[in-house]
């Protein structure tokens, strides 16, 4: 419940992604950003969904929301962490930004809150806030969070699981782990008192026990025993059992009278009332028949009307305001980082909330909801005023001028001297305090023993006058007893001397007048009693007049002595004061110029964290664009290998043609030399026998046979100067020197992947290190933020 419920073993806030630890509501308020489309006409404020009375609210409040919508990424880890305290799964990651439907993130909002882990997470922040890490008593721990993991399994009604819990007396067995909130407290009235107010109410009025509250004016003592009216009746009892089974029980009487410790004029007896509520009135019984089980030895007693249960009773109806605040307002802090009303155990008229018109929505949509926990934060979920992303830029923006830093600077040298210079002061006033109430206890010593004499002397008149008295009504017996037998002796004598041989008349008269003897001397011993006890009794009130002279002198020089020490402490509280004020005016200046520093930090960081980034994004892109390469080669270096294999085999058999060529232009060749040699001798014999036109004929065709003959080797020499084995042999060796190339650079690409994947994952570490780096600097400079703007959520005194 922060917060609920605070503090768990969870990342912090900022690094949860969750933004609204910052000012949240002064820069990431509102719903509508300018880039998004004019909206669907929409039903009346009052029909909507609570996620979207919620933006609308924040929306009139504070205009346009400055931040847009988280990303996925972002959305994801946050959602994740806020309701199962668990970080998101590199499969579930993937998952969900690969999934592009429209409703993902209702969907994951609903499967998150329908988990075991919501239950296990949700159920140990009640166990934190109601418990606030106290052992288990007279229950185990086991017992305990298995009733917590049930009722929220069962998806149990908030106020039905308070009004359970208050209402516990460990008689059921069934709700005895209940009784744990008492049993944990000893069953303690004003412990309890303290714990119900805040952690039922949101109200800590601790400090309003004995006196109205010294720093809230809207907490009164009358509250305090109004509330501790329910609970000062119920007690611890222990059965006289084996096991010595404890219970909460409770007595039909006892009050709570309250009187102011400051003014003695301030008091009365508080009836039972809900915090901000009236007197609540209840039944009446006649003397004897208050009870259905009296209380008696080794018994447990049971009123007929028990204020505790009637507290719980009044808990679970739907006009508890106080109730319904704290809860939604818990709630809303469990999934914000922040309450509206913030700390969550300080509502009251000085503390307000952020959005008062917000708290109260949430405090009538959680009864609308029948205090449904899973339905209320599906709704805060689902709204985009939790789904708003970071505000980096914008903070960034805000960082004051050289101007605003040197005035600062001057401000917090100017406290700082103020403040040496009060401190000297306040130390000597101490000093002086100091030694003046050294001399106090001296005189509580002597204060006490006179009120000690005095108390002595009174109680030893008191003794003396009691033993006065004893004696005198001794005396007055002795002496009517006397009387009484000296008349009785007399009639008895009298008689004797009338009736002389009346022997038993005559032995009663001697008895009596012996008596009279006997009586005469205790009367004597009376008197002298009385005398000394009167004296006694002088001896007593001198000594009480002297002892209450001695108390008087011995009070009036205490109370000198006290005034001046208080004297002095209010000057000292007054001059403490001062220097508060100093401090913390150099506290200010001191958080201004951190606060600067903060921001040039920030922005060193911010331009490291960008550059180790643009060196990691362009180590991974050329690192792809590598892998893209080797891939290539990988498919392209088959067909370059079997082109040089048909390149090598075309060459060869041009090559082997080649040479049958090469043979025919030689046979050729001679062929030619054959017939030109006897073309020559026919042409000379042609010569010499000109007439022979046979040898004539002959003579000219070997000439055209020679002739075909240096034709055909004409056209061979040719075809061997064309022949295509030189250009198979280039494009053989271009083919060759292509695949050469591909595996080299293959084997280069392969032998520095390695290299370039280690580089990479560096670049990374180091990029995601200046991020984390800057992210608890913007978190510093969030919280400082926050606590200028919204100074009225100091905690105040305890």
């Amino acid at each position: 419940m922060t917060l609920l419920f605070r503090q768990q073993k969870r990342l912090p806030l900022c690094s949860r992604c969750a933004p609204w630890c910052s000012v949240w509501f002064f820069l990431l308020a509102g719903v509508v950003a300018a880039e998004e489309p004019a909206p669907l006409p929409q039903p009346p404020l009052s029909q909507r969904p609570l996620h979207q009375k919620i933006d609308q609210m924040m929306a009139r409040a504070y205009g346009p929301a400055r931040a847009p919508v988280a990303d996925d990424a972002e959305f994801l880890r946050r959602v994740f962490l806020d309701l199962t305290d668990n970080p998101p799964s590199p499969e579930e990651t993937r998952a969900f930004l690969n999934n592009t439907a429209a409703d993902k993130r209702a969907k994951l909002i609903d499967r998150l809150l329908a988990s075991p882990e919501f239950t296990r997470h949700f159920s140990s922040l009640l166990d934190i806030m109601l418990m606030e890490r106290r052992p288990a008593k007279h229950v185990s721990q086991d017992a305990w969070r298995k009733y917590l993991y049930d009722s929220v399994a069962a998806n149990k009604p908030f106020h039905q699981l308070a009004s359970e819990i208050l209402g516990a007396d460990g008689v059921d067995e069934k709700m005895r782990p209940a009784a744990n909130f008492y049993f944990a407290r000893d069953v303690e009235p004003n412990l309890l008192t303290r714990d119900v107010g805040r952690i039922f109410f949101g109200r800590d009025m601790q400090c309003a026990q004995c006196h109205d509250h010294p720093l809230i004016n809207s907490y009164y003592q009358a509250d305090y025993h109004g509330l501790l009216a329910f609970l000062t009746r119920s007690y611890l009892f222990t059965a006289k059992d084996k096991k010595k089974t404890a219970y909460v029980a409770e007595k039909a009487e006892g009050e709570a009278p309250f009187q102011s410790v400051f003014d003695k004029n301030t008091k009365g007896v508080a009836r039972p009332r809900m915090p901000g509520g009236e007197d609540l009135g209840e039944p009446t019984f006649a003397k004897g028949e208050e009870y259905v089980v009296k209380p008696e030895k080794n018994k447990r007693p049971q009123p007929k009307y028990s204020r505790r249960l009637e507290l719980a009773k009044q808990i679970a109806k739907a006009d508890n305001r106080a109730f319904n605040v704290n809860v939604s307002n818990r709630l809303w802090a469990s999934m914000m980082g922040r309450g509206l009303v913030h700390p969550l155990d300080l509502h009251h008229d000085d503390n307000p909330s952020v959005h008062p018109q917000l708290t109260e929505l949430l405090a009538r949509e959680i009864v609308a909801f029948k205090f449904d926990v899973r339905a209320f934060l599906r709704e805060i979920a689902l709204s985009q005023t939790y789904q708003r992303g970071l505000l980096t830029d914008d903070i960034l923006k805000a960082a004051p001028t050289a101007e605003q830093i040197a005035a600062w600077m001057s401000e917090r040298k100017a406290a700082a001297g103020a403040v040496e210079k009060l401190s000297d002061e306040v130390e000597a006033l101490a000093t002086r305090l100091t030694a003046a109430r050294q001399k106090t206890p001296a005189l509580t010593t002597a204060f006490d023993a006179a009120t000690k004499n005095r108390a002595a002397a009174i109680q030893a008149q008191t003794k003396n006058r009691q033993e006065q008295a004893t004696s005198a009504a001794a005396l007055k017996t002795a002496g009517q007893t006397l009387a009484l037998l000296e008349t009785t002796a007399s009639k008895a004598a009298a008689v004797v001397a009338q009736l002389p041989e009346e022997k038993e008349v005559a032995a009663a008269a001697k008895l009596f007048a012996a008596r009279v003897v006997q009586w005469k001397e205790k009367v004597v011993a009376a008197n002298a009693d009385f005398a000394a006890k009167q004296k006694n009794e002088q001896a007593a009130t001198a000594l009480v007049v002297q002892t209450e002279q001695a108390f008087k002198a011995a009070e009036a020089a205490r109370q000198a002595q006290l005034q001046a020490v208080a004297a002095l402490a209010a000057e000292h509280q007054a001059l403490a004061a001062r220097g508060a004020e100093t401090r913390r005016a150099l506290a200010t200046a001191v958080q201004s110029v951190k606060e600067a520093q903060r921001h040039v930090e920030i922005a060193q960081l911010k331009t490291a964290a960008e550059n180790s980034h643009a060196a990691a994004a362009t180590a991974e892109r050329n690192l792809a664009a590598a892998q893209q390469r080797l891939a290539k080669l990988a498919a392209d270096l088959p067909a370059q290998d079997a082109l040089v294999k048909k390149t090598t085999a075309e060459h060869q058999a041009a090559a082997a043609g080649l040479v049958d060529k090469e043979a025919q232009a030689a046979q050729a060749m001679k062929s030619l030399q054959l017939l030109t040699d006897l073309a020559a001798a026919a042409d000379a014999a042609r010569q010499q026998l000109k007439d022979d036109a046979e040898l004539v004929a002959s003579a000219a065709q070997l000439q055209q046979r020679r002739a075909a003959q240096e034709k055909q080797h004409a056209a061979l020499q040719a075809l061997l100067k064309t022949q295509r084995v030189t250009r198979l042999a280039a494009a053989l060796d271009a083919s060759q020197k292509t695949f050469q190339k591909s595996k080299a650079e293959q084997a280069s690409l392969s032998g520095g992947m390695e290299t370039q994947i280690a580089q990479a994952k560096l670049l990374r570490t180091q990029a995601a290190a200046a991020q984390t780096a800057l992210t608890p600097k913007l978190d510093a400079l969030r919280e400082a933020w926050t606590r200028r703007f919204l100074p009225n959520n100091s905690p105040g005194a305890r």
